[in-house]
C-alpha cells in the first residue's frame, strides 16, 4: 500500500476537542500528539489506538518549566528554593510509589475516569519515562525545546541556555 499525502489536503487542528472529534467522526486517519487520559479514552472507546509516545521518541524535553523574574529571585530566595524542593519532593514521592497509589492521589484532578484508567495513564507515563527525576533542566534538553519551536515555525530567534535557565536549586 502506497500513502499519498496531499499539502493542501491537510488541515492542522490545534484545538484539542475539535482533533478529538474529527477523530471520532472518521474525518482523519491519525492523530499525531493526543495527552492521557485523552489517548486511553480514545482506545477504550474503539477509535483508535496509541502507536507510539512522542515523549519517548522525542528524548529529554522540558515541557514544564516554571518562570519568574531576575529581580523576584533576587529578592526571594527562599521563596525559589522551597518552591524547587517542593516540586522535587512531588517527583521523588512519584518514582518512590506505585502507579495505583500515585493514580489514587490524582482521582480528585479526573473525575470522568476511573482508578483503574488512571493507573493505566500514570503507568505510561512511567514506562515512557515522560517524567523528570529531577528539576534540573539540561543545555540538551533546553536545545531540544528549541528545536521543536524552531521547527514548528514558533521561533523567532534562539535564547541562550546560560541567559534563561537557573538551575541553582536544582538537584542534578
Amino acid at each position: 500500500m502506497r500513502i499519498v499525502i496531499i499539502p493542501y489536503a491537510i488541515k492542522i487542528i490545534r484545538n484539542l476537542l475539535e482533533n478529538v472529534n474529527i477523530f471520532k467522526n472518521f474525518k482523519c486517519f491519525f492523530i499525531i500528539s493526543l495527552s492521557e487520559p485523552t489517548a486511553l479514552q480514545i482506545e477504550k472507546e474503539g477509535f483508535g489506538f496509541v502507536v507510539e509516545s512522542l515523549g519517548k521518541l522525542g528524548g529529554e524535553v522540558p515541557y514544564t518549566t516554571y518562570q519568574s523574574k531576575k529581580s523576584y529571585i533576587k529578592d526571594n530566595p527562599n521563596i525559589i528554593k522551597g518552591f524547587s524542593n517542593a516540586i522535587q519532593k512531588g517527583l521523588d514521592y512519584t518514582f518512590s510509589h506505585s502507579d495505583s497509589e500515585i493514580a489514587a492521589i490524582l482521582m480528585n484532578y479526573f473525575p470522568d475516569i476511573t482508578l483503574n484508567d488512571l493507573t493505566e495513564v500514570v503507568k505510561r507515563y512511567r514506562e515512557n519515562d515522560s517524567w523528570y527525576r529531577s528539576t534540573y533542566i539540561s543545555e540538551e534538553g533546553f536545545n531540544r525545546v528549541q528545536d521543536i519551536m524552531n521547527n514548528a515555525g514558533e521561533l523567532e530567534k534562539r535564547a541562550s541556555y546560560n541567559t534563561l535557565v537557573n538551575n541553582k536549586y536544582a538537584k542534578k
